[in-house]
């Protein structure tokens, strides 16, 4: 069965084709920067990338006809009818949404509910939608929420001390990453069993969050309200004294949009260190830079720190740990970091130095507990697998 997974970003579309019963990936294409003059179509093959001609009017909507019509035109496929289902990535589905489900105009109206707790990406996953609609009018389009993952979570660690007047608004700790957890969740079923999960798992990326996951069942994140939330990240500040916006409004004259357009994508590593990519502070790290020390050291703390509460919610030691993300998959330096941080409540994690800077799937000795794992995610064919189940 082939399904094409849509995911629009604020100003991106990430598109892919997927064969489910294999799990393979058919045909992948990304476009960004769009509204702008540098945006961008990119095909992805396996002898290299492939840049479809473009121009500056590119918005959501051509960038997926232009991307929908290459299949055909360059016979990735035979026909568009080969496609049994369309599955779109929808970042908040506040609590109307607990697992995919097909997309009515009912269900359009409920996302559109939750734009203003998802402002950057539920309205363009509603053109996208309504784009692919018309695109591929006979095909089912199935809504997968990010969210949908963490509706497990119980009361203890979703509700926020606030007045019922304000929390009845929608303002609860929702979480995030949700489908990379998924698959993730299903990556260690086949490893230990899905009853017998007690485990963290650490999506350290540019975006970063920490998951307490038991017998298969999301029970606590550190990503809250948004994905602001929770640990330090690539651009993004983390969790913040509130009080800081109040006092930066007051004392500096900055408008509420200014500062969370600042903490969004200006602070985090970038703000410390001058870059987020990850690769570069390890250099710095290496040769002892002091700015770069200070940017390692916080994010690795920020992530154990993080780490910490989902242990206490586990309300014992995990049996497993998981490390995905661009660089929880790649920096063997950081897990070890995150690891060593941790010793004061873990106790030794005994990780095998080899497998751990080789990125090995099973980076801690046989006698050590918690195992620690490394496993790349794949949101995208979660997504696909998920989506498939309703057609």
């Amino acid at each position: 069965m082939i399904g094409l997974v849509v995911n629009c970003g604020s100003s991106s579309v990430k598109l892919k084709l997927i064969e489910v019963d294999d799990s393979s990936t058919i045909f992948e294409a990304r476009a960004e920067h769009l509204g702008s003059s540098t945006a961008t179509i990119t095909i992805l093959k396996k002898n290299g990338k492939y840049k479809l001609p473009t121009y500056e009017a590119l918005t959501h909507e051509t960038a997926l006809k232009e991307i929908i019509g290459y299949l055909v035109s360059n016979s990735v496929i035979s026909s568009l009818e080969e496609i049994r289902f369309v599955g779109h990535r929808v970042v908040h589905g506040g609590t109307f949404f607990s697992e995919p489900t097909i997309i009515n105009n009912e269900v359009l109206e409920k996302i559109a509910l939750c734009n203003s707790l998802a402002p950057l990406h539920n309205p363009v996953s509603i053109i996208g939608i309504k784009c692919c609609q018309k695109l591929l009018p006979n095909v089912c389009h199935i809504a997968v929420f990010d969210t949908s993952f963490h509706q497990t979570i119980p009361a203890l660690y979703s509700t926020y001390p606030i007045p019922e007047k304000m929390a009845s608004s929608g303002v609860r700790k929702y979480g995030f990453h949700g489908t990379s957890y998924a698959y993730l969740t299903r990556q260690l079923s086949e490893e230990v069993g899905k009853t017998n999960i007690c485990a963290i798992m650490a999506h350290i990326g540019q975006g970063v969050s920490v998951c307490a996951v038991k017998k298969g069942l999301s029970l606590y994140t550190s990503m809250e309200f948004s994905p602001l939330s929770g640990c330090m990240m690539g651009t993004r500040v983390g969790s913040i004294d509130t009080s800081v916006i109040e006092y930066l409004c007051k004392t500096c004259n900055y408008s509420v949009s200014e500062i969370l357009d600042a903490f969004n994508k200006e602070s985090g590593l970038y703000a410390i260190c001058g870059t987020n990519n990850m690769l570069e502070i390890l250099e710095g790290v290496d040769k002892q830079k002091e700015e770069f020390l200070l940017a390692f050291e916080m994010f690795c703390f920020s992530v154990a720190k993080n780490i910490s509460n989902c242990i206490v919610a586990l309300e014992q030691r995990p049996t497993q740990i998981v490390f995905s993300g661009g660089i929880g998959e790649n920096s063997y330096l950081v897990r070890e970091n995150i690891l060593k941080k941790l010793s004061p409540i873990l106790g030794d994690v005994y990780v095998n130095y080899k497998a751990n800077k080789h990125n090995k799937k099973i980076i801690s000795e046989s006698f050590s507990l918690p195992r620690v794992f490394v496993f790349p995610t794949n949101e995208e064919l979660e997504i696909a697998i998920e989506a498939s189940k309703l057609i």
